[in-house]
């Protein structure tokens, strides 16, 4: 109805007006609008009027009724938004006084249901017969979903006009004839501008080797078939600098409005380092290919199960097997029954510490195809992914080890011959040890006391002074071989204790002032800034000195012998030199100096002595102490021997006043039983002791020694390792076994050894005293034995008197 109002009206304003040109034009114009009669609204002012007329529809656009479009002359400027509103107002008037028509894209909050919407606002001019405009009329289209779906396209162009800009992939378009139309800005990675290569054939850029390649590409995809996505679609294309890079393309078809091709946008990605890598891997998988199928060793992979998934060629040498008999069957078919819970143990924990961890390592026997048997060595590896982590498979390396293992087994049999040997020779030179100790006991212990006597006639006491003299020569060299055997056998103990050092090392140097009185020899002490104690073992200390002292002074016939020492605190290092003047040693000769039963100049023996076993025992001393020993000489003449060992600094305990060392001789009422199948021995203890006031019973064995320790109480025990029957050890047991008065009572060991160390660590002897005995020894061992209130204090005593 609306629709044909506006026709009527507007044919009465046609026959209003004159047909002049101007009018006719307008009617045009009129009639054109009529054509969106149906889908627009229509409005109208003349000049000078108040009012705006408006049609059905334009009512509706705006969502007002016509009573309240006619009661309000405003309403106009509530519904559009203020800046359209005066955007709007400003059109109309420049349209009344320039004559200029317009089109507006505005918006409209629509009055009934508050709903925002664009509207097209188009307005035209009428002109009297002066060319005045007189009138503006037009229509209002509602834009809104029109606009919203431009408003999508646009963004969506430009979202992929973005992309494509940003993207760090080449995209480009090009028509069917291959001319680029558009190229991304991140060509100018490639030392290309956009503008370079707009216009230009993109087929010019591929590598020559690979044009055929992308026109087959091409091609395929402008037939019209549906895009391959296995296809190859790599390729080499050249930079700005004529090099090339491998690309992979991502292409898509524009088609026409009759769905034919005419253009492609492809995406470009540059895979040159995968590309490369891929290569990498498939030389590599060649070259590790070739490497598996050549190895000597059996190369194998595995899963959880312990199937095999690959087996290389060397199994059929190793085993008798081909791959393909071995794939597909687990690893325990060929492993001896006996290793296969061993060899899946070693597996398991392997897989049980982690990615991490090292290949395990294993020996098993495996059954050849032959029926034979042989050792193999595995090296199984757990293998994962990088990124998930998740396990992959074991790779193994296992090569037989047949021969080696026999020759391993060889070994140990022949260890096992040299250690019961020298358990052998130990035992033997500890017999030996114990034999020549035993005659020396009685020849040192009776010409001490028979030197002692204040009758003797003076040649009578030179004579009793050589024979002493060759005792402990003999006894020197009985401690050398004795000390030696142990070294090698390892049984040397080291017992560090809180040490003066200057007083170790200057009581040692003191000892062969009559050997250098004798041939003029000047002995020199120099130390700097030692500290006043040192932990370190005494006695193997002492041995040493004494050893490179003693040498140092036999080979030097005139000038000095000088010991030096320094100590560093940082590293707790004690450093001791003794230097000479006597004769030089060449190089050659200095490598003897350390071995055993070795001597630089054999004559030197005979004229010396010795055992050639002085030297190699300190080399042994040093490294039991942790330390080194070495030697510096000048073939024409003078000689340094030094050594080093690690000694931390350590408190001395309190010096004992000279109460506390009178104390020490008091033996007085003691009672002593002495336990020694030698008459001779038991003597020699009993002379010794009975003049110190002790109370000295004998025993001639460990039987008899048993019944009298039975009836009898004693304050300490001397009992004799070597005895016939019963042992020194087996005594001792039976003593603590049996209830009786000496249950509990000291037991010394009575020993020429010098050391419990060839016993079992709990041997329960409470102390030991050498043979040959030396006085000051035995009375501080019985002291020591006997002094029940002195606790730790004993072994204080022990350093005093000895």
């Amino acid at each position: 109805g609306d629709a044909r109002a506006m026709a009527a009206e507007i044919a009465t304003l046609r026959e209003q007006l004159a047909l002049s040109e101007a009018e006719t034009r307008d009617a045009r114009r009129i009639a054109e609008m009529v054509q969106n009669i149906l889908c627009a609204g229509q409005w109208r002012h003349v000049r000078g009027s108040r009012r705006v007329t408006w049609s059905e529809q334009t009512y509706a656009i705006h969502g007002v009724t016509r009573e309240a479009h006619a009661s309000d002359a405003n309403i106009s400027e509530h519904l559009y938004h203020p800046d359209d509103f005066r955007r709007m107002e400003q059109a109309v008037r420049d349209a009344y006084v320039q004559g200029i028509e317009f089109d507006l894209k505005v918006r409209l909050t629509r009055g009934n249901d508050g709903a925002a919407r664009i509207v097209m606002f188009t307005g035209e001019v009428e002109r009297d017969g002066e060319g005045v405009v007189q009138a503006i009329f037009g229509v209002v289209h509602d834009i809104t979903e029109a606009e919203s779906e431009r408003l999508e396209v646009e963004a969506e162009r430009t979202q992929y006009r973005l992309l494509a800009d940003s993207t760090t992939d080449l995209v480009m378009k090009s028509d069917f004839e291959g001319v680029l139309q558009y190229i991304s800005p991140s060509v100018r990675r490639y030392g290309f501008e956009p503008s370079d290569l707009i216009g230009t054939v993109g087929a010019e850029l591929v590598h020559p080797d690979d044009r055929a390649h992308v026109r087959a590409l091409v091609a395929e995809l402008f037939s019209g078939a549906p895009v391959d996505p296995t296809r190859d679609r790599t390729y080499r294309v050249r930079d700005a600098q004529g090099g090339y890079f491998w690309v992979e393309g991502n292409p898509a078809i524009i088609r026409n409005q009759d769905g034919k091709p005419e253009a492609m946008i492809s995406q470009l990605r540059d895979v040159t380092e995968r590309h490369m890598a891929s290569k990498a891997l498939a030389e590599s998988e060649m070259r590790y290919r070739l490497l598996t199928n050549n190895a000597t060793d059996v190369i194998a992979c595995y899963g959880l199960d312990g199937v095999f998934t690959f087996v290389s060629p060397a199994v059929t040498t190793t085993l008798g097997y081909t791959p393909q008999e071995l794939v597909g069957l687990p690893a325990s078919a060929f492993i001896h029954p006996d290793d296969i819970k061993d060899s899946n143990r070693h597996v398991r924990e392997h897989l049980l510490a982690g990615p991490d961890a090292p290949p395990a390592q294993f020996t098993y026997r495996a059954n050849r195809k032959d029926g034979t048997m042989l050792w193999m060595e595995a090296h199984p590896k757990a293998t994962y992914h990088s990124v998930t982590g998740e396990f992959i498979e074991f790779q193994d390396v296992v090569r037989d080890v047949t021969a080696r293992v026999a020759m391993e087994a060889e070994l140990r049999a022949a260890r096992d011959e040299a250690q019961s040997a020298t358990a052998v020779k130990t035992d033997f030179m500890a017999n030996m040890s114990h034999e020549i100790r035993t005659p020396l006991t009685a020849i040192l212990g009776f010409t001490s006391l028979l030197a002692s006597r204040p009758e003797l006639e003076t040649e009578t006491k030179g004579l009793v002074a050589r024979v002493s003299g060759a005792g402990q020569a003999l006894l020197s060299i009985v401690n050398d071989v004795l000390d030696f055997s142990k070294l090698e056998a390892g049984q040397v103990e080291i017992k560090p204790r809180p040490t003066c050092p200057q007083s170790a090392l200057d009581e040692a140097l003191m000892m062969f002032q009559p050997q250098a009185d004798t041939k003029g020899l000047k002995l020199e002490f120099d130390v700097d800034g030692l500290p006043a104690g040192l932990g370190l073992d005494p006695d193997r200390l002492r041995q040493v000195l004494l050893n490179l002292i003693g040498n140092a002074v036999k080979f030097t016939e005139q000038g000095s012998v000088r010991l030096s020492a320094r100590y560093a605190p940082e590293t707790a290092r004690f450093d001791v030199e003794i230097a000479d003047s006597g004769v030089g040693i060449a190089p050659a000769q200095q490598k003897k100096l350390f071995m055993r039963f070795s001597q630089v100049d054999a004559s030197s023996t005979r004229k010396h002595g010795g055992t050639g076993l002085g030297l190699a025992i300190s080399k042994g001393l040093v490294e039991a102490m942790g330390g080194e020993i070495g030697v510096r000489s000048n073939p024409r003449g003078g000689s340094t021997f030094f050594f080093h060992i690690t000694a931390p600094l350590a408190d001395l305990p309190e010096a004992r006043d000279e109460a506390g060392l009178d104390q020490a001789f008091d033996l007085e009422d003691l009672r002593v039983l002495v336990v020694d199948d030698n008459p001779t021995n038991r003597e020699l203890a009993r002379v010794l002791m009975e003049r110190l006031g002790v109370e000295v019973s004998e025993a001639e064995d460990g039987a008899a020694a048993l019944e009298i320790a039975a009836a009898y109480p004693f304050d300490v025990i001397l009992l004799d390792l070597h005895m016939p029957g019963l042992s020194g050890a087996e005594t001792l047991a039976a003593i603590r076994r049996i209830s009786g008065p000496n249950q509990d009572a000291p037991v010394l060991a009575f020993t020429a050894d010098g050391d419990l160390s060839r016993l079992e660590p709990d041997h329960g002897f409470d102390g030991v005293v050498r043979k040959p005995m030396a006085l000051m020894e035995l009375i501080s061992a019985l002291r020591t034995a006997t002094r029940w209130d002195a606790g730790g204090e004993t072994e204080e005593l022990s350093n005093v008197v000895g």
